[in-house]
């Protein structure tokens, strides 16, 4: 730690040095000659002193202080008076020889000279002149705070966003006069896209951060402190229902055997009805820091902090596909009355460890302070991918038969993926405070926290390696349990991206 001269200390010095130079003032101006013209408050003077000369041995002569207070100005009576004034007290019952009494230190000190509301120097509880550092001897809307803030607590409600995911078609429709052939195929007349296509957006979501912190220092000047943040789970669901077949449902893909657009009927007249697909796409984020603070830079009212520590961030994404249907007469394939189930499941984790770096800057007026933090998080993140689907179908008097894959989940892309590399969170954020009262701040802020090189499920559906490609790849050939026959599709390439999470934060901030 670097040396410094508090600023109570630097204050006894000054008090002293004036004490010693209105001493020696005054000791030149008892030595000096009597003016050829005396002006009115020198002859006020001599008449007093003649006035009472009689009636006293000995004239009380201007006296000086023995010693200074070791830390704040002693008040005197007698150097709030003039010199004819001095003449005319009266000896204290403590002292007849006439020195002036002691009345007690400055207001809102101790006999130490200490802050009477808090125990600690560091200026004047109203004046906050010479606080040594920030939030430390005066808050200036309520005086010392001295050490009581030593432990900190704050918690923020958040109401953040998140980019939305991409997904391919993953569920269409058709007129009802549509061909079988071309029902719920992309690109054919009439054929429009139920969920999926485009970027699915999750919308603002709710959120909390809590903070801990603790310097066991009086001037703050270190500290540590914990923060946790999390981003509750969301889901945006996805439901359609077909009693009869009409409307037509259908799950798009790409035929890697022909090369042409196909779909799997869901529901269509006469071939499947009472059916049913249910979308969901869903996810977390949850981030938990341990940080060192320490200032580099002090003043009343401002002071800038480097933090120093560890981070740790998980984004997990899950998207199931369902769909449930009743076959129908017209099926070649199952008996009339089998019901046929089958689920798609991606799931997605990330989870980050590294080292942190960073500053926070605060600057103080009055009940009103602004703080802005900039973080960067330098480590690695591990990504998890898992792909799992399952068909299950149940024929009218036999027990239900459980077969690998749906759709876009088949035996040559099911399994589990990990992947590490090596990345950088950085977090930025800006937050605005008011007092309350001396111990407690409302809160309001901005914040951005950014994360690269994590795993969306999404990105994981074989769409091919085509930029913007929406050809969900699929060899029709394994549906149902079946063996495979050509080309080995769909298959899973590890696919990462950017994801952020920034919103607003409402809080209150508690200092112990």
């Amino acid at each position: 730690m670097r040396a410094t001269i508090s600023p109570p200390f630097v204050h006894r010095v000054q008090v002293t040095f004036l004490l010693c130079a209105a001493s020696v003032a005054g000791l030149l101006y008892a030595a000096s000659p009597v003016e050829a013209q005396s002006t009115p408050a020198v002859q006020a003077f001599r008449q007093a002193a003649a006035s009472t000369k009689g009636s006293t041995s000995r004239t009380v002569k201007p006296s000086t202080r023995a010693k200074a207070s070791s830390a704040r100005p002693a008040q005197y009576a007698a150097e709030m008076q003039g010199p004819a004034e001095r003449e005319a007290v009266p000896p204290s019952a403590s002292d007849p020889r006439g020195a002036p009494e002691w009345i007690g230190p400055a207001e809102g000190y101790s006999e130490a000279g200490e802050c009477a509301s808090c125990g600690s120097g560091g200026g004047h509880c109203a004046a906050c002149g010479s606080a040594p550092a920030f939030g430390v001897g005066c808050t200036g809307a309520f005086g010392c705070v001295g050490t009581c803030d030593r432990l900190w607590f704050r918690g923020d409600f958040l109401m953040w966003w998140t980019p939305s995911a991409d997904l391919p078609p993953l569920v269409t429709t058709s007129p009802a006069t549509t061909p079988q052939t071309q029902a719920g195929v992309l690109g054919q007349p009439g054929t429009s896209v139920l969920f999926g296509s485009e970027d699915e957006d999750l919308g603002v979501r709710p959120g909390a951060r809590f903070t801990l912190g603790y310097s066991p220092f009086p001037d703050l000047a270190s500290g540590v402190e914990a923060t946790y943040l999390f981003l509750s789970e969301k889901t945006s669901d996805f439901n359609a229902a077909s009693a009869s077949g009409n409307p037509i449902l259908a799950r798009p893909f790409f035929n890697v055997e022909t090369s042409l657009q196909d779909s799997l009927l869901v529901a269509f007249p006469n071939l499947a009805i009472n059916s049913q697909v249910n979308v969901a796409l869903s996810n977390e984020l949850q981030s938990f820091e341990l940080l060192s603070r320490d200032a580099i830079f002090q003043q009343h009212g401002r002071r800038v902090d480097l933090l120093l520590g560890y981070r740790y961030s998980r984004f997990a994404e899950t998207l199931a596909i369902d769909q449930q249907f009743t076959v129908g007469p017209a099926s070649q394939v199952f008996e009339e009355g089998t019901i046929v189930g089958a689920s798609d499941l991606f799931d997605a984790s990330n989870e980050f460890h590294g080292f942190e770096l960073g500053f926070s800057g605060q600057t103080q007026w009055r009940r009103w302070s602004l703080e802005g933090v900039a973080k960067v998080a330098l480590g690695g993140m591990r990504s998890r991918v898992m792909i799992s689907g399952e068909t299950i179908t149940t024929t009218p008097g036999e027990p239900a038969v459980t077969t690998e894959g749906a759709l876009l989940a088949l035996p040559t892309n099911i399994g589990s993926y990990s992947q590490s590399s090596f990345t950088a969170i950085p977090e930025m954020g800006i937050t605005l405070s008011y007092a309350l009262t001396c111990r407690l701040k409302a809160t309001f802020g901005y914040s951005l926290l950014y994360l690269s090189q994590v795993a969306r499920p999404g990105d994981q559906i074989d769409v091919g390696q085509a930029a913007g490609s929406t050809n969900v790849n699929v060899n029709p050939s394994q549906l149902s349990g079946g063996d495979l026959t050509g080309v080995p599709s769909p298959q899973h390439r590890f696919i990462t991206t950017d994801f952020w999470a920034q919103g607003l934060s409402f809080g209150l901030d508690y200092r112990f």
